[in-house]
């Protein structure tokens, strides 16, 4: 941007920012005035374009709201619903593509579109029966599958709001149509290896229901779903309308609004009803419902002779292209009002402008393709390297930084001159995150991770609440495996603790075991990770909290594994390589004990004992790291018990098991499984999408193999 331009920016910007914007909306307000001055200028006039915009509104609007007949405009602006955003919180994933929603909404089939495959761009083109999934991911399977269901499908982005292309498949008489035109094997093959996106391949959505006889027109239905109107905590449906097209393009619609008592909406002076307008309400209420931590989105339906399908669904929604009703206009200025009442803090807004500007400097000094989470974390180990660590001298320091490695890894590696380049550095490792695909988003928090393995809960703790702050409130959601006769608030949670005796309190998205808590009950009261508390306490400790968290089941391990050490779940890291996705690999296995310097985690950086597992499930070579070395422990520093030589108990259960997983999710080809082994069997405690390194100089060549494909691969499309 030019110095000038800039310039015009930011004194533009500042008197919104004086209003009390921030410096983002003013900034995003800025462009979407410039850029309606461009594109309205020979359709209203310059006068009536500036009034408009100072009134908060933009060009799109005048005849939808009569703005400049009806200047006195009572629904809310443009400038103020930009300011909302973002109108949810981190679980938006859940509902931004057809491939997630199918997994977090299994219970909702009836209402998704019917999906068959799941096409990822790796290097080698992989694809993916979906319900399906331990089919070998060949190309060919979506031809035979073509050839044996002969039908209409559409080959689409993954993602709802892509703007990649679609096309429309057609097996008839022997012979393959895609866009209508006639396609041999040979040419979809190479369509498919084109494809830069996350595709699948859906059933073809019908788009022209006929409401009446002669009815030729083409149609969307949107609704708008609330899920934390100021009112009462019920799910909402505050507005819905319909767009009929006359082709199905659909570039040029006609809008009308639906009246939700009756599903009746007005057509060219003409009144239309939505067939069973009622069931298809309560089944969206529904879904909001299972839909608990999103505050507000959008839902676009089309019309089935037995309900309808989902063609569409929106986290930012656009606000209805008619004047919409009083009842969304009204909660979305309660959500702008209490915005005002409560603005970020100077701490907010000075973090949020220190990340700015060190992502635009992170680009011009990083190697192409470092995310700027990754290269801060990078600096900060290299602070901790440079002023903590004292076991090697500056030159030594700096010639591992140049070669990309920390300087402890010189004792931990044997490192040097000969070996550093057959050793996976730890630039490169932080370089390489994120190595799986988008859907790595279905592991990396807790709470969606119980959700997407809903068919493996036999092998995974119950879950009972998630916990939200919206509005200023901490909120409980009931999860699957919570109670019906339980209440979802605090009350509810102590009464489900009476009957557990113990729950396990922590972040839905955490590492290293920070933010644990174990909460007790006994005949003498309540217990926080073993400290006398009250009811009282532990609500205080839950309502303080600022980010999201779960409550789950305490795991009871099995007493081979708590022989050795009884206070902490003491977990099995498994890593998991499934690059084809169809044939995952148990690569390294290792097992991490606490002891009275961790509490209630196993964390090995804080003092735990780490042990190496064999392919057979026995334990060798346990370890204690101080200062980042590695020191033999052979008995446990509490207990004095014996580590090495014990077999993992239901080793092969758990082996086969962890397969299972990962050929239901072959979208993801790099994992790190934590694992608790139980009297019964064994519980996935969570999955890790970028696991801590361990003894990389030991790791056997396939790994190694692994991560050079990966740099490599990842070289080539950071160019």
């Amino acid at each position: 941007m030019k110095f000038s331009t800039r310039v015009k920016k930011e004194i533009y910007t500042f008197k919104y920012r004086a209003k009390g914007y921030s410096r983002l909306t003013a900034s995003r307000w800025y462009f979407k005035v410039k850029r309606d001055d461009r594109v309205y200028r020979n359709i209203y006039s310059k006068e009536d374009l500036k009034a408009i915009h100072k009134k908060g509104y933009l060009a799109k609007n005048i005849d939808r709201y009569h703005l400049l007949d009806h200047p006195n405009c009572n629904l809310i602006t443009d400038l103020d619903y930009l300011s909302l955003r973002p109108y949810n919180n981190n679980f938006f994933k859940w509902i931004e593509d057809i491939n997630t929603m199918s997994r977090r909404l299994p219970s909702f089939h009836d209402i998704l579109p019917t999906m068959h495959f799941s096409i990822i761009p790796r290097k080698i083109r992989i694809t993916f029966r979906y319900p399906d999934l331990y089919e070998h991911g060949y190309v060919q399977n979506i031809l035979h599958f073509l050839h044996s269901h002969p039908g209409k499908y559409e080959l689409r982005p993954a993602f709802w709001n892509s703007r990649g292309k679609r096309y429309n498949i057609e097996y008839s008489n022997d012979m393959l149509y895609v866009d209508g035109e006639a396609c041999s094997e040979k040419d979809f093959i190479n369509l498919i290896y084109r494809l830069q996106n996350v595709y699948v391949i859906i059933d073809k959505i019908d788009y022209n229901y006929q409401f009446t006889k002669n009815w030729d027109k083409y149609y969307i239905i949107k609704t708008y779903i609330v899920n934390d109107d100021f009112d009462s905590s019920d799910t909402k449906i505050l507005s819905a309308y319909i767009s009929v097209f006359d082709d199905y393009k659909g570039k040029d619609a006609t809008h009308c609004m639906i009246n939700r008592e009756n599903g009746s909406f007005i057509f060219e002076g003409r009144e239309y009803n939505i067939p069973n307008w009622m069931a298809i309400q309560s089944r969206l209420l529904e879904l909001g419902e299972e839909l608990k931590a999103l505050s507000y989105f959008s839902v676009s339906i089309a019309l089935k002779r037995d309900g309808f399908v989902i063609n569409n669904c929106n986290q930012s929604p656009y606000l209805p292209h008619v004047p919409f009703d009083e009842d969304l206009n009204q909660y979305l200025k309660k959500k702008f009002a209490y915005k005002r009442q409560h603005p970020d803090s100077f701490g907010q807004k000075y973090h949020r402008l220190v990340n700015s500007v060190q992502n635009q400097l992170i680009k011009k000094v990083a190697r192409p393709g470092m995310r700027p989470y990754m290269f801060r974390l990078w600096l900060d180990a290299l602070k901790a390297d440079l002023f903590q660590y004292k076991g090697t001298s500056l030159r030594e320091k700096v010639w591992c930084w140049k070669r990309g490695f920390l300087s402890y890894r010189i004792d931990q590696y044997n490192l040097n001159e000969n070996n550093y380049k057959d050793i996976l550095s730890d630039y490169d490792y932080y370089w390489l995150n994120r190595i799986n695909n988008v859907y790595q988003n279905w592991v990396n928090d807790k709470t969606t991770f119980r959700y997407v393995l809903d068919k493996f809960k036999d092998i995974i703790p119950e879950y009972y609440f998630s916990t939200i702050v919206r509005n200023g409130k901490t909120e409980f959601i009931k999860m699957p495996d919570c109670p019906e006769n339980i209440c979802a608030n605090g009350d509810g949670l102590l009464e489900l603790l009476k009957d557990k005796k113990k729950l396990v309190f922590k972040p839905s998205s955490g590492t290293h075991g920070d933010g644990f808590y174990c909460l007790e009950y006994d005949d003498n009261g309540y217990y926080v990770n073993g400290d006398s508390s009250s009811g009282d306490d532990i609500k205080n400790l839950i309502n303080k909290q600022k980010s999201f968290y779960v409550v789950t089941d305490y795991i009871n391990m099995h007493h081979e594994i708590k022989e050795i050490y009884a206070k902490s779940v003491n977990s099995i890291r498994v890593m998991v390589i499934n690059e084809t996705g169809y044939d995952p690999e148990i690569m390294q296995t290792y097992i991490r004990i606490g002891s009275s310097k961790t509490g209630y985690t196993d964390n090995v950086g804080y003092g735990g004992i780490c042990a190496m597992i064999d392919k057979d499930g026995y334990i060798y070579q346990p370890e204690r790291i101080v200062n980042h070395k590695f020191y033999p422990c052979e008995e446990h520093p509490d207990t004095g018990t014996l580590i090495a030589g014990r077999r993992i108990p239901h080793w092969n259960m758990i082996c086969d098991g962890i397969k299972r997983v990962c050929l239901s999710m072959p979208e993801l080809e790099y994992l790190g499984f934590d694992i608790a082994v139980t009297e019964e069997g064994f519980n996935i405690i969570e999955i890790n999408i970028h696991q801590d390194l361990h003894k990389v100089a030991d790791y056997s060549q396939e790994i190694k193999d692994f991560f050079k494909r990966k740099i490599e691969y990842k070289k080539s499309i950071s160019k």
